[in-house]
């Protein structure tokens, strides 16, 4: 019998399906028969009877409901503890975050968090989206800081700060507005979308949450891209616009970054709703540790003074 067992089969009481907790949990139904076949002959009892509403509790399924919630809750707390004891009384966190963005925003909240409290370790992991969602269902990490919509509900998410989505030409590019300059306070100018159907896009591949974030801002303004070129990393996309290649998508952080840079203007993209939030994930309420929760509570506090939006 293992942790995840217990985890699991929670999820199958609240669902009463087998597909709707797989796909909840980011598993196959077959890995959840094996979770519930391990505890009932771990306790040699029947915990679901199958009905026409679904998978019922059985008696000694309502048992186990009842104290398998508190026995998660205590596993995570005396893990937590244990931490604590191996690193010599210093609490540990795993935190994850996107492959492309952590570099440009974690040093905001890191740095003063660390001031604050020096005896806190944290370990950051590196994945894309799903992944970090899949580590966090399964306890690998404490916290994530993860672009909306968060695929899994039954994590908690809420947001952390706001990124808007900016249209990058080559500095030679004929569209590119006479007027153009960040004089006035880093600001940039707008630019109409429709003007560039002609362009070829460069933007970011399939399956990443920007990518879905820019199909769907060119359906919501009936504009189709007559062609794409699809790139792993920001920083490619910029490298490959700065070379002629395209114009390209990329996050105001990385617009921010390198608007001093020559040979890439970068403009907000004119009538689009083309911001995202970035969230704040994690497990349930009951199953946050205590350095955990703290680390929400100051990133959300740093939030407030920095205003990174």
């Amino acid at each position: 019998m293992l942790l995840k067992d217990l985890r699991y089969v929670m999820d199958i009481f609240e669902t009463k399906n087998l597909s709707k907790s797989a796909s909840r949990l980011f598993v196959t139904q077959p890995t959840l028969t094996q979770s519930v076949k391990r505890l009932e002959d771990f306790f040699s009892s029947r915990l679901f009877e199958r009905t026409k509403h679904g998978m019922e509790p059985t008696p000694e399924g309502i048992l186990f409901m009842e104290y398998a919630s508190d026995i998660i809750a205590r596993c995570e707390k005396l893990r937590e503890r244990m931490k604590n004891v191996t690193q010599g009384g210093k609490a540990y966190l795993k935190v994850g975050t996107g492959k492309l963005y952590g570099k440009h925003f974690m040093p905001l909240y890191i740095k003063p968090f660390g001031e604050r409290r020096p005896d806190i370790d944290i370990e950051f992991i590196e994945d894309r989206s799903v992944i970090l969602e899949s580590m966090l269902l399964n306890g690998i990490l404490d916290i994530g800081i993860i672009p909306a919509p968060i695929e899994s509900n039954i994590l908690i998410s809420r947001p952390l700060f706001y990124e808007e989505l900016f249209l990058a030409l080559p500095r030679d590019h004929k569209m590119n507005l006479p007027y153009y300059n960040y004089t006035v306070a880093g600001t940039f100018p707008e630019i109409d979308l429709h003007l560039l159907s002609g362009e070829i896009f460069i933007i970011s591949k399939t399956g990443y949450k920007l990518h879905d974030l820019f199909t769907n801002m060119c359906k919501m303004m009936g504009f189709k891209p007559r062609s794409t070129l699809e790139i792993e990393s920001v920083d490619t996309i910029i490298s490959f616009v700065r070379n002629n290649k395209g114009i390209g998508f990329v996050p105001d952080s990385f617009a921010r970054r390198e608007m001093w840079a020559e040979s890439v203007n970068y403009y907000r993209i004119k009538n689009a709703n083309c911001k995202r939030a970035f969230m704040i994930v994690h497990a349930d309420e009951t199953k946050l540790s205590l350095t955990a929760a703290e680390f929400v509570s100051v990133l959300f506090e740093i939030q407030e003074k920095i205003g990174y939006k």
